[in-house]
């Protein structure tokens, strides 16, 4: 149940980025406007491997859910833990994202 956990927690915000994205943008433009996302985040990330080792730039990567994917697969795999630190950030945009899909959510509901 543990990596389970880990995967669906590390997952939900780009659940829910999807959920605003969805709510947010035409229709003919959703495959781009995700694969840009799925890039962006992959890169940024580190899922393509670590582009930054040390310095801004990767305290930058660490404010981002993509980069506690990994760290998560592996606490799930190996054992061990996920860092605080993982679950606040994961936990930031969850919220935020949250957020953002009711609000997007409700534009888009009141038009119809």
């Amino acid at each position: 149940f543990e990596m389970t956990g880990l995967l669906l927690a590390g997952l939900a915000p780009f659940i829910l980025m999807g959920l605003v994205v969805g709510h947010l943008v035409p229709a003919d433009a959703l495959v781009p406007t995700v694969g840009g996302l799925v890039v962006v985040f992959a890169l940024l990330g580190g899922a393509l491997g670590s582009f930054f080792s040390s310095g801004a730039m990767l305290a930058f990567t660490k404010l981002l859910p993509s980069f506690w994917l990994a760290p998560a697969g592996n606490a799930a795999l190996v054992g061990g833990d996920w860092p605080a630190e993982g679950w606040i950030v994961v936990a930031g945009w969850t919220v935020a994202l949250a957020f953002l899909a009711t609000l997007a959510y409700r534009r888009d509901t009141a038009r119809a």
